[in-house]
């Protein structure tokens, strides 16, 4: 796996190893961790965990397992 200088854009790229692949010809948009926990807290959901993993050093799949409480939790 290849991490470049664009690995912490926020943007959409078509860049990639080949022009004829999904990234070359739909695009990628890259989001931080940051920002994936962040919106899942904003929509009211409650984390139980977050699983990582794949086949390379760096895990390229991402799980959250949350879920919606039936009554709104008061912020702390």
């Amino acid at each position: 796996m290849v991490l470049g200088a664009g690995h912490g854009s926020r943007e959409k790229t078509f860049g990639g190893w080949s022009k004829h692949g999904v990234r070359g010809r739909l695009g990628a948009h890259h989001l931080p961790l940051e920002d994936l926990v962040t919106a899942t807290l904003l929509a009211g959901l409650v984390l139980i965990r977050l699983m990582e993993d794949g086949r390379w050093d760096i895990p390229d799949m991402l799980g959250i397992e949350a879920y919606k409480p039936t009554r709104p939790i008061p912020p702390p």
